[in-house]
């Protein structure tokens, strides 16, 4: 579940995150709390570190953090 892209790091999990923070507004993006809630409820490693990093370009940690529906998927638990 962790494997990394070798050309820039990435895992799924991580990938996910990307795609929900980056997505375009008019995009619907509520499939990416499924993904993640499956990639996590798989055995998914919920970096803490990655996800509070300052230095990210999006906006992850801020963005997470104001999303009870993403904290819950982080959790494993399926969105509704």
């Amino acid at each position: 579940m962790d494997i990394e892209d070798k050309r820039f790091g990435g895992t799924p999990l991580g990938w996910a995150l990307y795609g929900w923070c980056d997505h375009p507004l008019e995009a619907h993006h509520g499939g990416y709390y499924e993904v993640v809630a499956r990639l996590v409820a798989a055995g998914a490693t919920v970096e803490r570190e990655w996800l509070a990093d300052p230095d990210r370009e999006l906006p992850i940690p801020q963005k997470v953090r104001a999303d009870r529906r993403m904290l819950a998927a982080l959790r494993g638990e399926m969105p509704r």
